[in-house]
């Protein structure tokens, strides 16, 4: 029996690896992404048609979850209209969160302003369930200006987590705090 080799470096920098993620996939997050938007500025112009990414989308509360389905160009190259489909399919996205399962496998995020893809954010994550933990994680420790009630934290893609132990609200139904499970 043959054993699959541990990457304890990042193949791009060489640094140690010690995230287990970072470990499986071979890259550290900011190498991943780095080259995520290299690819994107080295890209030449496609003038042949060349097929563009298919992929599915979910929507959980203010969470768009797209999952390329690794035929035509990836949503990694193909992250500017994937971000014009999402627009002229639901319209403004302002305060969404536009996340993606990449060809590896790794969850990451679709940078958005003024309706127009901007960039990579690393989330790093393996399954969508980790994802919206992760979001909810930050509208959590999010500033006062981001507070919401209950129901708009819920309804904003926290509702379907089981991992929500408890959610601390001010006397007008503001979050205040959200505690988590191991955090």
């Amino acid at each position: 029996m043959t054993s699959i080799p541990k990457n304890d470096a990042c193949r791009i920098c060489g640094k140690p690896l010690t995230d287990p993620l970072s470990v499986a996939v071979g890259f550290g997050p900011v190498c991943r992404i780095t080259a995520k938007m290299r690819t994107i500025g080295d890209r030449q112009q496609d003038l042949f048609g060349h097929e563009r990414a298919t992929y599915t989308r979910e929507t959980r509360g203010d969470v768009i979850l797209i999952t390329d389905l690794n035929k035509g160009r990836t949503v990694t190259n193909d992250a500017e209209s994937v971000i014009g489909d999402l627009v002229e399919c639901l319209g403004d996205l302002a305060g969404k969160r536009i996340v993606y399962r990449d060809t590896s496998g790794v969850w990451d995020e679709l940078v958005v302003t003024s309706n127009r893809f901007t960039g990579f954010r690393s989330v790093g994550v393996r399954t969508p369930e980790e994802v919206l933990a992760k979001i909810a994680r930050e509208v959590a420790r999010a500033p006062a200006r981001s507070s919401s009630t209950l129901s708009e934290f819920l309804a904003g893609g926290a509702s379907s987590m089981d991992e929500v132990l408890q959610v601390d609200t001010d006397w007008s139904g503001r979050v205040l705090e959200v505690r988590f499970p191991n955090a």
